[in-house]
């Protein structure tokens, strides 16, 4: 068989296959690994490791393919659950009850100064936001604030989602922009 056209044939399965893997893997995380993980690092693992094990693969059309990729999917979902329970229960045997306890209290309980120094770099950031154009805040709010998917900021701004990421992405240059500027007149003062 020609090279070109196993290559043409692996890109369309993927193809097909990636949309069915992005609707299947929320079911396949539960709580613990959706807090450490996006959907789409799930499904991307699951595709790289299917190529990467594409000589292995014994199915017979793009279905099986599917399938294939689902079942690594959902074993790879179980590995990385496995991983994190594994590093928690580490963390909890390397402390005592009773150190376990003080850490728990005193990385909930922010010291005073930690508690002015976040003030301060909320308001460098308050400040930063109002410099930045109407759209580029609104599309910063909307993600990082009240922490929307893309495909709501879109609908909310009437855009396609492609352009709100590119908006994102620009409003987050001009964010660090407007800070490093008042890091840089802070130092002339």
């Amino acid at each position: 068989m020609d090279p070109t056209s196993l290559t043409d044939g692996l890109d369309r399965m993927v193809e097909r296959a990636m949309p069915i893997l992005r609707r299947a893997a929320p079911g396949l995380m539960g709580a613990l690994l959706r807090q450490r993980c996006r959907t789409s690092d799930l499904v991307q693992s699951a595709l790289a490791d299917a190529v990467r094990s594409f000589p292995q693969f014994a199915g017979q059309n793009e279905a099986d393919f599917v399938g294939w990729t689902m079942r690594i999917m959902e074993r790879n979902s179980i590995d990385r659950r496995r991983r994190l329970l594994a590093d928690k229960r580490a963390i909890g045997r390397d402390a005592s009850d009773a150190d376990a306890a003080l850490a728990a209290v005193t990385t909930k309980t922010p010291s005073p100064g930690q508690i002015a120094i976040d003030r301060e770099a909320l308001a460098r950031v308050a400040r930063a936001l109002r410099q930045l154009p109407f759209e580029q805040r609104q599309v910063l709010q909307l993600v990082a604030l009240r922490g929307c998917s893309h495909a709501e900021v879109a609908k909310r701004l009437e855009r396609s989602e492609g352009a709100c990421r590119v908006l994102l992405a620009r409003a987050r240059a001009a964010l660090l922009v407007a800070m490093a500027r008042q890091g840089e007149d802070g130092e002339r003062s």
